[in-house]
């Protein structure tokens, strides 16, 4: 079983760590009465790596990550991949302080000025490539 958790400490398997659009995910799992830890970070991308990381949460199977950043832009990452699946931008106008999966493809986030959006998630098939739809 992995043990994840974001920036709060509120478990002693894992930590993140942000620095500017950088996350860091470390964390471990046990396997067989051994402990395997693991590091996994997101990079920065371009001119978005200043940019600072309000808030963020995972998926209820940990394999999408949603990052909320202060210019109200959003990022889905696709955990396995260490990768990029979408950048959410034009919602939010102020930084994005509250992200929350509610489910596997269902997140609502919310900005500092009080504006919350649904955001449904789905793939594509065969590209294998995500989008989003939001709303109010």
């Amino acid at each position: 079983m992995y043990h994840f958790i974001i920036h709060y400490f509120l478990s002693r398997s894992t930590s993140v760590t942000n620095f500017c659009g950088d996350v860091t995910i470390f964390w471990f799992r046990s396997l067989n009465s051994s402990v395997i830890f693991q590091m996994l970070t997101f990079g920065s991308h371009g001119a978005r790596s200043q940019i600072q990381v309000t808030s963020m949460c995972f998926n209820q199977l940990g394999d999408l990550l949603l990052v909320g950043y202060g210019d109200g832009s959003l990022t889905l990452w696709d955990v396995q991949r260490a990768t990029i699946a979408k950048v959410i931008t034009g919602e939010h106008n102020a930084p994005v302080v509250h992200t929350l999966f509610l489910g596997q493809f269902k997140a609502i986030t919310g900005d500092s000025r009080g504006l919350v959006f649904l955001h449904t998630i789905s793939v594509v098939p065969l590209l294998n490539r995500f989008s989003v739809k939001s709303k109010v």
